[in-house]
Parts: C-alpha cells; sequence; structure tokens
C-alpha cells in the first residue's frame, strides 16, 4: 500500500511538471516580452517546488551575472538586480553547466563546497539549492551558449531534492531558453524593422526635401532666366536703340554733307536747262559716297523743300511724292524738281538694280510761281 502511494504522488508530481512545462509553452507563444515570460518562469517553479525563493542568473562577459527574475516569499531577502561575483564559479563550475548538467546541493555544510562559495550563498541565506544551465543549443555543438541560470533557493532549512524534481529543470530550462531565443530575435526583428522604417523615413524625408530644392532650384532658374530674358531684351532694345541713332547721325551726317553738294549744284547751275539740272541730280547719285535714296530724302528735307515720300512701290515702279509748296523761279519750270528728279531716276537704278526706262513728273503748279510734284520711276529688272 506504500508502494502504491509512492507510486501516485510520482505521478502527481509528474502529472504537476508536465502542467507547468505546458503553461511556459504557452507562455512563449503568448508573449515577445521576456520579462513577463522570466517572471511567469519563476514564479511556476516557485509554486511547484514549494521552495522558498526561485531566481533566474544572466551572466555578463566575465561570468559575474544580475538577476533578472526572481520569486521569493518573506521573510526572505530579495535579491531581484543583484549583481553577484562568484569567484570559485569559473573555476569549478562553469564548465560543467555548459555541458548541461544540473548541480543539487541538499546542504550546503555538508556538500564539501569551497568555503568562498559557502560564504557567497550565506548572504542570501541558502541552506539548499538546485542549479540548472540555460543554454542556447545551435545546429553546431561548439556554437553553444550558456547564457544563464536557473535557480531554486530553500533558505528555511536543508533539503533533499527528489528524482522528479530534478528531472523538471532541464526540460523547463530548454523552453526557457527557447522563449529567450524567440524574444531576442523578435526584439531583433523589430529593431530591424525600426530601423528600416527610420530609413525609410528619412529616405522619404530625404526625397521630399530633394524634390522641394529641385523645385525651388527650377524656379529659381525660371526666375533668373526671366530675369536674364528681360535683361536681355533691355540690352537689345539698347543696342538698337544705339543703331538707329548711329544710322539717324550717320544719315544726317551725309545729308548734311548732301546738302552742301546740292546747294552748291543749285547755286552753280541752277538757272540752266531742266535738262542739265536732270543730269546733274542724277550726276549726284553716282559719285563715290552717294547718298542712299533715305539720305537724300532727308536732306531734301533738311533743305527746306518739304517731305519727299516714297508712295507707291513695286518691282517695276517708284512713286515719290512732295508734300511741300515749292517756288517757281523761272516760268512754269522748277530747277530743284529737275535736279531731285535726275537724282532719283539714277538712285533708282543704281541702288534696286533696274535699267530705268522712264521718269515721269507732274508738277502741279499751284499758282504765284509755286508747284507741288509727284517723281515716277519706271524700269526693267536685269
Amino acid at each position: 500500500m506504500a508502494h502504491d502511494h509512492q507510486r501516485s504522488s510520482v505521478n502527481s508530481q509528474l502529472i504537476a511538471r508536465e502542467r507547468l512545462i505546458r503553461n511556459i509553452a504557452q507562455q512563449i507563444h503568448n508573449s515577445t516580452h521576456l520579462p513577463e515570460i522570466l517572471n511567469t518562469a519563476v514564479t511556476q517553479v516557485q509554486q511547484f517546488l514549494q521552495t522558498d525563493r526561485v531566481v533566474i542568473y544572466r551572466f555578463n562577459p566575465d561570468w559575474s551575472g544580475v538577476v533578472v527574475a526572481e520569486a521569493v516569499d518573506e521573510p526572505w531577502n530579495s535579491t531581484l538586480d543583484s549583481t553577484i561575483i562568484d569567484p570559485c564559479l569559473e573555476k569549478n563550475w562553469v564548465e560543467l553547466y555548459q555541458r548541461g548538467e544540473v548541480k543539487a546541493i541538499a546542504n550546503i555544510y555538508t556538500s564539501h563546497l569551497e568555503p568562498c562559495h559557502i560564504e557567497l550563498l550565506e548572504q542570501y541565506q541558502v541552506q539548499a539549492n538546485m542549479v540548472m544551465p540555460i543554454i542556447f543549443n545551435s545546429q553546431q555543438p561548439e556554437a553553444s551558449s550558456l547564457w544563464g541560470l536557473l535557480i531554486a533557493h530553500h533558505c528555511s532549512s536543508p533539503r533533499e531534492w527528489d528524482f522528479v524534481e530534478t528531472e523538471l529543470l532541464p526540460s523547463l530550462t530548454v523552453q526557457i531558453a527557447i522563449a529567450i531565443q524567440q524574444t531576442q530575435q523578435y526584439q531583433q526583428l523589430q529593431m530591424e524593422l525600426q530601423e528600416r522604417t527610420s530609413a525609410e523615413l528619412a529616405l522619404r524625408e530625404s526625397e521630399h526635401r530633394y524634390f522641394t530644392l529641385t523645385k525651388e532650384l527650377e524656379l529659381r532658374v525660371e526666375e533668373r532666366t526671366a530675369d536674364l530674358e528681360r535683361t536681355n531684351q533691355t540690352l537689345q532694345a539698347e543696342i538698337s536703340q544705339r543703331q538707329q541713332a548711329e544710322e539717324k547721325l550717320k544719315r544726317t551726317y551725309i545729308s548734311r554733307f548732301l546738302v552742301g553738294e546740292m546747294l552748291r549744284d543749285l547755286q552753280e547751275i541752277g538757272n540752266l536747262s531742266d535738262t542739265t539740272m536732270f543730269n546733274a541730280g542724277q550726276e549726284l547719285s553716282t559719285r563715290a559716297q552717294s547718298p542712299s535714296l533715305a539720305e537724300f530724302l532727308e536732306a531734301f528735307t533738311i533743305m527746306g523743300l518739304g517731305t519727299l515720300t516714297l508712295t507707291e512701290e513695286t518691282p517695276t515702279r517708284w512713286q515719290f511724292t512732295g508734300d511741300k509748296l515749292v517756288e517757281v523761279k523761272k516760268g512754269s519750270d522748277c530747277p530743284t524738281c529737275n535736279y531731285a528728279r535726275g537724282y532719283l531716276c539714277g538712285a533708282v537704278a543704281h541702288q534696286q538694280s533696274v535699267k530705268v526706262a522712264a521718269v515721269e513728273m507732274a508738277c502741279q503748279s499751284m499758282g504765284d510761281h509755286l508747284c507741288k510734284f509727284v517723281v515716277q520711276v519706271i524700269g526693267v529688272r536685269y
């Protein structure tokens, strides 16, 4: 009967162990928050073992460590967040833990521990403990990593750890290791995602700044181009005005020179026949520095003879009309008109590359020895 009771007790413990492991596994799947997973693990292990304190201890690179999770009953001191340096750890235990071995001590004073280790356990009121390494395993055995320890402290008295209890921790620490690795991977992914999101945001902001700067630059270029075009137009207008002024000045100079020539001719031959006056005007149009039609017409105006305008122009016909009454000094003849007629005949022939066929002049008598004339030059192109 005692044997059946013992078997029943063992079965109950096995069922409780399996339930605990399932709860831990479910916690792994339901949470990605490492402190929550670790706190759940120590709480459930303490309840299962009915012990005074359970902690998870994480190693630093120098084999010191920090208590990162704890479940503890009163009146025992809390060790949470404590940094623990065990001078005996690296020398006596690290290699065993890296191989996955469990250390179960029923009484720290009768287990042949080194004094330095006993002294450390006394600081935390420990009389018995059980330690199981938390190992990250990889496909390559040499790449296994000792992350930390799951430790049960019994503080009120020594305690014998039974087979079921020592078998619990290896299965449980595997689940804890999986939880830690999954959480770290999740955090790494979250960090990478955040970095990528930040990079994408920075890229979008950079693209927006580039687009904005490009638009601003385009607007500045357009404004600058418009300014240059306006400046160019202004300069072109100034150049055109200057050229026109220079041309006008040149024409005025030539016209005044021509006026002198015309006055000299008219003074010398002004009383001669119409034919002589016509020939003199024609000869003026063939001189080395022969003025243009425009210059002659301007000279005609300077002399006070009114404005002589080209009022009709075809490929073979040119008509010039005066707007001022000209005094006729000798009968019905007008020496100035004949002189102008001769010049216009020669100038048209020379400048328009035509052979003059006829020159008609209608000198309209206006009475009191005044006349107004119209000159028509008719030619044939070469």
